[in-house]
């Protein structure tokens, strides 16, 4: 009995100490685009012919992933929307190419962890 109670203890904290997989990205602008722009983990807005360059970090429940994690945002409609590797590691710069709704697949460390959605609007 005691050394299930031992293996018991030892299970609940090793669960503890994990943390859940993949949560959400979180965005930080770092370009001045002559528009509004709005980036955020459940919906991204920009207009067509406006570039716009983001730091993207995946995060987890409670941190962020290594900073060495293979992460990728790909538009689901590349007619759309382009996004491109910018210098930085996880930077990118999102193009607004056509009017219309798609989405960004995030892909970290080769899984596709959600779909978030795009708008893009008309030329100012």
């Amino acid at each position: 009995m005691k050394r299930l109670a031992t293996s018991l203890l030892f299970a609940l904290g090793l669960l503890a100490g994990c943390d859940k997989p993949y949560r959400r990205v979180a965005f930080e602008l770092e370009s001045t685009p002559p528009t509004p722009v709005h980036f955020d983990s459940d919906h991204i807005s920009l207009v067509v012919g406006v570039a716009v360059q983001v730091k993207a970090t995946p995060k987890r429940a409670r941190r962020a992933y290594d900073f060495d994690v293979r992460f990728s945002l790909q538009p689901e409609d590349a007619k759309l929307l382009s996004v491109l590797d910018g210098q930085g590691r996880h930077e990118f710069v999102f193009v607004g190419l056509s009017q219309g709704s798609t989405c960004i697949d995030v892909r970290v460390d080769g899984h596709e962890e959600e779909c978030i959605p795009v708008d893009v609007g008309p030329a100012p």
